[in-house]
Protein backbone atom coordinates (compact mmCIF):
# COMPACT_ATOMS: atom_id res chain seq x y z
CA UNK A 1 0.00 0.00 0.00
CA UNK A 2 1.39 3.37 -0.76
CA UNK A 3 0.69 6.46 1.41
CA UNK A 4 2.08 9.92 0.71
CA UNK A 5 3.69 11.61 3.71
CA UNK A 6 1.30 13.78 4.43
CA UNK A 7 -1.52 11.47 4.80
CA UNK A 8 -1.70 7.99 5.46
CA UNK A 9 -4.76 7.38 3.04
CA UNK A 10 -3.68 4.82 0.10
CA UNK A 11 -3.19 6.43 -3.07
CA UNK A 12 -5.72 4.49 -4.90
CA UNK A 13 -8.47 6.43 -2.43
CA UNK A 14 -6.76 9.56 -3.30
CA UNK A 15 -7.02 9.05 -6.87
CA UNK A 16 -10.66 8.39 -6.89
CA UNK A 17 -11.07 11.32 -4.13
CA UNK A 18 -9.43 13.83 -6.81
CA UNK A 19 -11.53 12.17 -9.70
CA UNK A 20 -15.04 12.62 -7.83
CA UNK A 21 -14.14 16.26 -6.95
CA UNK A 22 -13.14 16.88 -10.87
CA UNK A 23 -16.57 15.83 -12.24
CA UNK A 24 -18.18 18.42 -9.52
CA UNK A 25 -16.31 21.34 -10.86
CA UNK A 26 -16.65 20.20 -13.93
CA UNK A 27 -20.59 19.74 -13.71
CA UNK A 28 -20.13 23.38 -11.74
CA UNK A 29 -18.06 24.18 -15.10
CA UNK A 30 -20.80 23.36 -17.22
CA UNK A 31 -23.96 24.60 -15.23
CA UNK A 32 -22.86 28.20 -14.74
CA UNK A 33 -21.44 28.48 -18.46
CA UNK A 34 -25.54 27.01 -19.23
CA UNK A 35 -26.54 29.79 -16.79
CA UNK A 36 -24.45 32.96 -18.85
CA UNK A 37 -25.78 31.53 -21.87
CA UNK A 38 -29.27 31.53 -21.08
CA UNK A 39 -28.85 35.30 -19.42
CA UNK A 40 -27.07 36.76 -22.73
CA UNK A 41 -30.25 35.06 -24.79
CA UNK A 42 -32.52 36.26 -22.86
CA UNK A 43 -31.15 39.71 -22.50
CA UNK A 44 -30.32 40.18 -26.38
CA UNK A 45 -32.81 41.46 -28.67
CA UNK A 46 -34.14 39.31 -31.02
CA UNK A 47 -32.74 41.07 -33.98
CA UNK A 48 -29.24 41.27 -32.77
CA UNK A 49 -28.91 37.75 -31.57
CA UNK A 50 -27.83 36.27 -34.60
CA UNK A 51 -24.63 38.85 -34.68
CA UNK A 52 -24.03 37.96 -31.15
CA UNK A 53 -23.52 34.48 -31.50
CA UNK A 54 -21.79 34.45 -34.83
CA UNK A 55 -19.25 36.30 -33.08
CA UNK A 56 -19.09 34.51 -29.89
CA UNK A 57 -18.88 31.57 -32.41
CA UNK A 58 -15.79 33.12 -33.87
CA UNK A 59 -13.96 33.84 -30.71
CA UNK A 60 -14.28 30.60 -29.41
CA UNK A 61 -12.94 29.12 -32.66
CA UNK A 62 -9.55 31.12 -32.17
CA UNK A 63 -9.63 30.25 -28.48
CA UNK A 64 -9.80 26.58 -29.61
CA UNK A 65 -7.38 27.18 -32.57
CA UNK A 66 -4.85 28.76 -30.25
CA UNK A 67 -5.12 26.35 -27.62
CA UNK A 68 -4.35 23.56 -30.43
CA UNK A 69 -1.09 24.99 -31.69
CA UNK A 70 0.33 25.80 -28.49
CA UNK A 71 -0.31 22.21 -27.31
CA UNK A 72 1.85 21.33 -30.43
CA UNK A 73 4.37 24.27 -30.29
CA UNK A 74 5.19 22.78 -26.02
CA UNK A 75 4.94 19.23 -27.38
CA UNK A 76 8.18 20.35 -29.80
CA UNK A 77 10.13 22.26 -27.71
CA UNK A 78 9.83 19.22 -24.63
CA UNK A 79 10.29 16.58 -27.04
CA UNK A 80 12.08 13.11 -26.53
CA UNK A 81 15.86 13.25 -28.14
CA UNK A 82 15.59 13.15 -32.13
CA UNK A 83 11.43 12.73 -31.86
CA UNK A 84 9.56 15.40 -30.46
CA UNK A 85 6.47 15.23 -29.00
CA UNK A 86 4.31 16.47 -31.51
CA UNK A 87 5.33 14.01 -33.89
CA UNK A 88 4.68 11.17 -31.72
CA UNK A 89 1.21 12.25 -31.45
CA UNK A 90 0.80 12.59 -35.48
CA UNK A 91 2.24 9.25 -35.43
CA UNK A 92 1.70 5.94 -34.13
CA UNK A 93 2.99 7.46 -30.75
CA UNK A 94 6.51 4.89 -30.94
CA UNK A 95 9.86 6.71 -31.27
Amino acid sequence: MTTYAITTVPAQALVAHLAVLQMLCGIAKDLTKLGGKTVTKLVTPDEKQSKLFKLVSLITGWKNSLKGTAIYARGSLKGPGPCSAAVCMLSSGQC
